[in-house]
């Protein structure tokens, strides 16, 4: 049976691993946002990888830039673009983020947002073909996909234990800065509210006005970073 230090070798680039466990996966009582239309119900999840950013402009950009000029599709590609519409908001001047968000320098390292669940699944089968293209000695071909809903909550609660008996998780991710110096500071990037994109205080401030860069805040306990927060992302049974 291989150990993990040798499944580990084999993790693709940009990747982390996230063991199997036991959660309970549902509206919690100790969750008192949002509609509690889930029962709290015990799962399993079996240990797989997870990029440990959400998909940036410049990996997507390298897609389109294969699309274009390697396979010279230009309905796949004219398809591939995301909706830069999403940008837009009444009463709201984001007509730069309209013409630059995806394609200028500065926002290389941003996650790509107005990608469709079928936009999401195309890019995987793209990276899918790329990664076992570079990798073609392996006997074992890797297949990149949407992580089902399951494993991404799985994935976000990082270190816990469930309690069985409750039904409830003895750890789930805090938003907030919980001891010391900063107390109660946004620890992720949130949109809290309708006019509230960024806070109304300092301490408050989550620092992201708009998507934040990936790597901006802290990972979490598996090396995900943005978990929760900044920008939605897909899963495969949405």
């Amino acid at each position: 049976r291989k150990g993990r230090k040798e499944v580990l070798k084999k993790a693709p680039a940009n990747m982390v691993y996230i063991p199997s466990g036991k959660f309970v996966m549902g509206e919690l009582e100790k969750v008192t946002t949002g509609e509690k239309n889930t029962l709290p119900h015990l799962q399993e999840v079996e240990a797989f990888y997870m990029d440990r950013t959400e998909v940036t402009n410049q990996s997507y950009l390298a897609y389109l830039n294969w699309l274009l000029k390697v396979e010279g599709d230009l309905i796949n590609y004219q398809f591939a673009l995301p909706d830069t519409h999403v940008w837009h908001r009444p009463m709201s001047y984001n007509e730069p983020f309209v013409r630059e968000y995806l394609r200028h320098p500065s926002y290389q390292y941003y996650p790509v947002v107005g990608i469709s669940w079928v936009q999401a699944n195309l890019y995987c089968e793209w990276r899918t073909a790329r990664i076992n293209e570079l990798d073609s000695m392996s006997e074992d071909s890797i297949v990149v996909r949407l992580p089902t809903e399951l494993e991404w909550e799985h994935a976000s609660l990082t270190a816990y234990s469930y309690n069985e008996q409750n039904m409830t998780n003895d750890r789930y991710f805090s938003i907030r800065q919980k001891l010391g110096f900063g107390r109660g500071k946004m620890m992720h990037n949130f949109y809290r509210g309708r006019g509230d994109a960024g806070g109304v205080a300092h301490r408050p401030n989550d620092a992201g006005l708009i998507p934040a860069p990936v790597y901006m805040y802290e990972p979490n306990d598996f090396g995900w970073y943005n978990m929760p927060g900044n920008v939605p992302e897909w899963v495969a049974d949405a």
